[in-house]
């Protein structure tokens, strides 16, 4: 038993889904406040689960710890589609449930491609559109292709997106 149990367990139980507690209760037991609370109170939060595409919580996507232990398995509010590094806001569509070290490891992810994909020559952006004829097989843009397609850097970084 690590000290993040014996402080839930000091709190005393959470209300999960199987004791049929509804998720705006369940996220008000783990000490979530703002928008997930609000989201639930609507309905648009279905269960209490970690959504971010790969989950690193050995105890499942639906185990959280309280947000009060300041845990690697605590609810946080993820911007997602659109990432706060990028003007997101969290609001209603542009939310989501995630644990903390979720969050982490995908804006950490993020960062990376990110950078990758902020060059207009970046390989990765080369093979994307490698389909193209003005695209050499090195995945250089032809730069008078490049100008009349209006294929700027900007418009490559907007892709990323």
């Amino acid at each position: 038993m690590d000290h993040g149990d014996q402080v839930a367990e000091a709190e005393g139980p959470v209300p999960s889904a199987a004791t049929g507690a509804p998720v705006d209760e369940q996220l008000k037991a783990l000490g979530v406040r703002g928008i997930l609370r609000q989201l639930a109170r609507d309905g648009q939060i279905l269960g209490v689960r970690c959504e971010m595409p790969e989950c690193y919580c050995p105890r499942g996507r639906g185990r959280f710890d309280r947000t009060s232990t300041g845990s690697d398995w605590s609810p946080t509010a993820d911007h997602y589609p659109r990432l706060k590094m990028h003007g997101g806001r969290l609001t209603p569509d542009n939310v989501r449930l995630a644990h903390r070290l979720c969050n982490r490891r995908d804006y950490g992810w993020r960062l990376k491609i990110n950078a990758m994909l902020g060059k207009w020559w970046s390989p990765l952006v080369g093979a994307r559109l490698a389909h193209l004829p003005f695209v050499a097989p090195d995945g250089v843009v032809d730069r008078a292709c490049r100008d009349r397609l209006a294929l700027d850097a900007e418009h490559v970084r907007d892709l990323s997106k």
